[in-house]
C-alpha cells in the first residue's frame, strides 16, 4: 500500500518519488460530489422556494394583465343599446328572463337620479327613479366610485352598465360608470 504525503505548496509526493501538481484522485472526487450536492440542493430550494414563487407572480401578473386588458377593450367598445330607466324596468316587470338575456351585455341606461347610497360591500349606488316605486340601482366598482361623489337627487344622468337583474320592484345593474 503507497501512502502519499502533502506540503504546503499543493504539491503531493508519492513514496517512489513523483511529484504531481495537485491533490489525488480521490479528493478532488469528493470535492465534486459535495460540489454537486450543493448545487442539486441549491437547485432544489430555488424551485421550491424561489422558482415556484417566481411562476405563481407569473401566473398572478399574466391573469392581472389580461383582466386590464379585457377592462379597457370593454370600456372602449360602445353600450350595444340605450334605453330609460322606465323602459328597463318595464322590460324586467313583462319577462323577466327576456329581459336578463337582452341586458346581459354593456348598455346605458338615461334616468333621474333619485339618491346616491352605499351598499353593504362599499360600492356607490346610484339609484334612478323608474316611475311610481320602481327604481333601477346602478352599482359602480371601486375604481369608478369616485365619478358619484358630485350627483345630486333630481339630476338627468346616463349611466353605462351591465348585466341588469330583477328583484321584485329593483331592477340592478352592475360594472356602472358615468
Amino acid at each position: 500500500m503507497h501512502r502519499e504525503s502533502f506540503d504546503i505548496s499543493g504539491e503531493v509526493s508519492m513514496p517512489d518519488g513523483n511529484p504531481f501538481s495537485g491533490p489525488p484522485d480521490s479528493v478532488v472526487q469528493r470535492q465534486n460530489q459535495t460540489a454537486m450536492l450543493i448545487a442539486c440542493i441549491s437547485g432544489l430550494v430555488l424551485i421550491v422556494c424561489g422558482g415556484g414563487f417566481a411562476v405563481i407572480l407569473a401566473v398572478i401578473f399574466s391573469a392581472s394583465l389580461r383582466a386590464t386588458v379585457k377592462r379597457a377593450e370593454e370600456r372602449s367598445t360602445p353600450p350595444s343599446k340605450s334605453v330609460s330607466a322606465a323602459k328597463l324596468h318595464q322590460d324586467f316587470s313583462a319577462n323577466a328572463v327576456a329581459a336578463e338575456d337582452s341586458y346581459r351585455d354593456k348598455f346605458e341606461v338615461v334616468g333621474t337620479v333619485k339618491r346616491v347610497d352605499v351598499s353593504r360591500d362599499g360600492l356607490a349606488v346610484v339609484v334612478l327613479d323608474a316611475g311610481k316605486r320602481e327604481e333601477v340601482w346602478c352599482y359602480f366598482l371601486e375604481d369608478t366610485k369616485f365619478q358619484t361623489a358630485d350627483l345630486k337627487a333630481g339630476e338627468s344622468v346616463s349611466i353605462t352598465g351591465r348585466r341588469a337583474k330583477s328583484i321584485v320592484s329593483v331592477v340592478s345593474m352592475s360594472d356602472c360608470r358615468l
